[in-house]
């Protein structure tokens, strides 16, 4: 599958011998991958580039959505409502049913953007871990990641790519930075560690994620604790992830909830109207 699992054994976590995972081999959206075709086996309909844009509600409770793709929009039936999206976007939605407190509480939860500067290095590898933190405000990322040492089919034979995750604010002068500045920084500075020389580097990509990590600002419980408060009360409607539930949980935090979250709706539909 696609999920981190770690090696060791609980009386052994106190050793400092590094780690190993057992890693789908060539990523995990080979685990997506998997979902999406055994959802589509079982009769799901996928539709991609399609916006919610509205939930349409009688009382708590969700009869369908508003959706929008391109110039098309139409509404759509739902008997359930699972939404990972920023949890401030979900409320959003639903305006028409929440009390102004809510809406400005959810307006109000932040969560800090991450851009991705990928390096395509002619040499078979430049890290021994798959990932390295850099907590020096001199250098402008925060993680490199190696996905190389992961496994050997995530690069061709004799080359790697060193992902750069650079934090900032959607809007900011990072994120709006051109691509070829964000990967020049990145180069500069992984130079002056001396772990990659200029001319091994024969290409670059840029990608942006602007609600990566939420932020846990002064405040932020009585705030989260409002929405969740209003959200979790909404009948089929299920709120999951790092950006839906506004938590700092990593990918097989996630599959948990998704699981939990089918066993509630199978639930329910076994129990009938």
């Amino acid at each position: 599958l696609g999920l981190l699992v770690p090696s060791y054994r609980d009386n052994e976590m106190r050793s400092l011998q590094p780690l190993t995972f057992l890693y789908a081999p060539k990523g995990s959206g080979q685990y997506t991958e998997r979902v999406r075709q055994a959802a589509e086996n079982a009769g799901a309909r996928i539709s991609y580039e399609t916006e919610v844009t509205r939930l349409i509600m009688d009382g708590r409770r969700v009869t369908g959505a508003e959706i929008r793709k391109g110039d098309f929009r139409e509404i759509r039936p739902l008997d359930f409502f699972i939404s990972t999206i920023p949890l401030p976007s979900l409320v959003k939605m639903l305006e028409s049913i929440a009390d102004s407190e809510t809406m400005d509480a959810a307006r109000k939860l932040r969560y800090r953007a991450l851009v991705f500067v990928n390096l395509f290095i002619n040499r078979s590898q430049v890290y021994r871990d798959q990932w390295v933190y850099y907590s020096d405000p001199a250098i402008p990322f925060i993680r490199v990641n190696e996905y190389t040492n992961l496994g050997p089919k995530f690069s061709p034979p004799g080359q790697t790519v060193l992902q750069c995750e650079v934090s900032c604010f959607t809007g900011d002068d990072i994120w709006s930075a051109s691509d070829q500045y964000l990967a020049e920084i990145c180069l500069a500075s992984l130079e002056n560690l001396g772990l990659v020389n200029r001319d091994e580097v024969f290409h670059s990509t840029v990608a942006r994620q602007s609600t990566a990590y939420p932020v846990f600002d002064v405040g932020c419980e009585a705030k989260l604790k409002r929405v969740l408060g209003f959200t979790d009360k909404l009948e089929e409607v299920f709120t999951l992830g790092r950006q839906g539930r506004f938590e700092y949980i990593n990918m097989d935090e996630c599959v948990w909830q998704a699981t939990a979250c089918y066993a509630e709706i199978a639930h329910r539909e076994e129990q009938g109207p």
